[in-house]
């Protein structure tokens, strides 16, 4: 058995392993290239795989040519018994400068769409791959995450619920290992032209950085791998004293972060915790210009509030809490079964809940008629009343006119969580507040009360 040979069934039964228990259904991104047509062969070749094994072939329609090589993806998958799936992209007219990361998204989007939870989808990165996007990282100025490069196996999470999981069996495994393996089953692959231009910088770096630094010293490309791989383990120590720090103290949610109550770390552990709490918590990766912002506003005081405009949305400060909104909020009005109901989130230790008190007797016997809306939409002449108590609670001016008030039938009962009861309340409900009742304590979260405003509800 040649050295090629051993190290690539070395790699496929390491992933047999991860997922033997699981016996899940497995999707190769094939593009009919050397990478991903030796992982499909290889993948084919064993029995307990490739009953649950699917290739898809995402077809750009850029290239003359695309046509020609879909048509060699589906006849490769025959030839070895895989099942072949076919995606045609129609992507938007653009500058040829920006055409790699559309395609990329566009790709990455049409494959995650065909998975399930449970599923596995690999891609046939190897070693090369990982010290090329080490080295472009590198030029971006990239942080430890950055230089880590891409990681072996991810969770993928999916528009409905749950998550799949996107793998990289051969990121350990040599390109030149890949061409032996193809010449020795006499292989035949797809060469895309454009992977030999050197006008793209990941090009640049394969043809002429990596060659020259393995002429500088032997084995460079796989030592920059391994360098990779160390940034991995680092990076996961870094989050992992973030989480801890994240939990041991403070409030925080999926759209907030009380960074009051971090103070007592420097700066550069909170520069972590952030791009924690962001990456996890928020699904927001913050840059340095990002992080510097924030850092002016809250170690240095300048002012309680402050905004940060984003390309998808805006970064908020309110009195050291850091707030990031993706959507515009809107007024809104549910039934109160249906808003207490709707998607409980995660359960978050520190996430700020806002607890609405109810007669017992009384919720029963109206909760058929109770609302939850936005307070501008039916209660606006109450908000300047307000302040005292919305300041006393720490909501942000920005999100009063959409903070939840609870009506029954047209009569403003409560402005949710907070100690404030209107002078309109029916009198049957002021009634029984005064008498010793049980009471029944009603409560939302802040990503709840966030849902609400921007209409992620069913209600």
């Amino acid at each position: 058995m040649s050295d090629s040979l051993r190290i690539l069934l070395s790699a496929i039964e390491s992933f047999k392993a991860l997922v033997s228990q699981q016996e899940p259904r497995i999707y190769v991104a094939f593009s009919g290239g050397l990478d991903s047509t030796v992982l499909l062969h290889l993948l084919a070749q064993e029995r307990s795989l490739k009953t649950h094994l699917h290739a898809i072939h995402i077809n750009h329609q850029i290239h003359p040519d695309s046509a020609q090589w879909a048509a060699h993806c589906h006849n490769f998958c025959d030839s070895i018994g895989v099942a072949y799936t076919q995606i045609d992209l129609n992507l938007p007219s653009t500058r040829r400068k920006g055409l790699e990361a559309i395609a990329r998204k566009a790709r990455y989007e049409a494959l995650f769409a065909q998975i399930k939870t449970g599923d596995w989808l690999l891609t046939a990165h190897h070693q090369r791959d990982q010290a090329e996007t080490l080295l472009l990282n590198l030029t971006r100025g990239a942080g430890v995450l950055g230089l880590a490069g891409m990681p072996y196996q991810k969770a993928i999470p999916l528009p409905c619920s749950g998550s799949a999981n996107h793998g990289r069996p051969l990121l350990s495994v040599s390109y030149a290992h890949l061409q032996r393996y193809g010449h020795e089953y006499q292989l035949n692959w797809i060469e895309d032209p454009s992977n030999t231009s050197v006008k793209h910088t990941r090009n640049a770096i394969r043809h002429q950085i990596l060659p020259a630094l393995e002429k500088i010293r032997e084995h460079s490309t796989a030592q920059i791998a391994l360098c990779a791989e160390h940034m991995g383990e680092a990076q996961t120590l870094l989050e992992r004293i973030a989480r801890q720090q994240l939990d041991d103290t403070g409030h925080y949610s999926n759209v907030s972060i009380d960074l009051n109550a971090y103070q007592y770390l420097d700066w550069i552990a909170q520069k972590n915790l952030l791009r924690y709490w962001a990456k996890h918590q928020a699904g927001l990766h913050l840059n340095t210009a990002e992080l510097n912002w924030i850092q002016q506003y809250t170690l240095l005081n300048v002012t309680l509030n402050a905004e940060y405009k984003l390309a998808h949305g805006c970064l908020k400060l309110f009195k050291g809490k850091l707030f990031y909104l993706t959507d515009k909020f809107k007024e809104y009005g549910l039934n109160l079964t249906d808003a207490l109901q709707y998607a409980a989130p995660r359960k978050i230790s520190h996430e700020p809940v806002f607890i609405q008190p109810l007669p017992q007797r009384w919720l029963e016997e109206n909760r058929q008629h109770l609302r939850l809306c936005s307070m501008d939409s039916v209660a606006k002449l109450h908000r300047k009343h307000l302040k005292e108590h919305f300041q006393q609670a720490g909501i942000p001016a920005w999100l009063r006119p959409y903070w939840p008030v609870l009506m029954c039938n047209d009569a403003l009962i409560a402005v949710w969580g907070l100690s404030y009861q209107p002078s309109s309340q029916p009198y049957e409900f002021r009634r029984m507040s005064t008498d010793r009742l049980a009471l029944t304590n009603l409560s939302l979260t802040e990503s709840q009360i966030f849902s609400f405003c921007t209409h992620k509800t069913t209600g």
